[in-house]
């Protein structure tokens, strides 16, 4: 008889301990069919900048008066279509209007963006650079594209 009561005993302890650690439910996975059963949502900052470069860059600016502006630190805004430039800690904005072209280094190649407006009327307000040059020129331009989620919070 105290063999038995002994037995039930540890099977009692055997089974708490069993219960605490086996049935212990995942909230993302059902351990019976292995579906997710929800998704926990990412708090992660947004990828790339509205800055073209994305870093300040020395550059030469010129302008539509003709005047060059050197060894300036500055970088496109692609959302409002301004050049900030940095100038004794301040940052100051150079209208579309009054930008006609800048030019910076990077990796020891030139790279030379122009007023779109300025070339041709007819191509959309933004920065161009000339990648291929002749009879017929073909641009680029930098853009923003603001790509929508593709999943739902539950």
């Amino acid at each position: 008889m105290i063999r038995f009561f002994t037995l039930i005993f540890w099977l009692c302890v055997l089974n708490l301990f069993g219960q605490t650690n086996n049935n212990r439910t995942d909230p993302v996975v059902s351990k019976t069919d292995w579906s997710i059963t929800e998704l926990r949502s990412v708090k992660s900052p947004p990828l790339g900048s509205v800055y073209f470069p994305e870093d300040w860059n020395v550059c030469n600016v010129l302008l539509v008066s003709g005047n060059i502006v050197e060894n300036i630190a500055v970088r496109f805004d692609l959302k409002n279509n301004v050049l900030e430039i940095q100038h004794k800690g301040e940052i100051k904005i150079l209208p579309y209007e009054m930008l006609k072209s800048f030019k910076f280094f990077q990796f020891g190649e030139p790279y030379l963006y122009e007023n779109a407006t300025l070339i041709d009327a007819n191509l959309e307000k933004g920065i161009v650079t000339e990648i291929v040059s002749g009879t017929f020129s073909l641009y680029i331009k930098p853009e923003i594209r603001v790509i929508p989620a593709n999943y739902y919070r539950a």
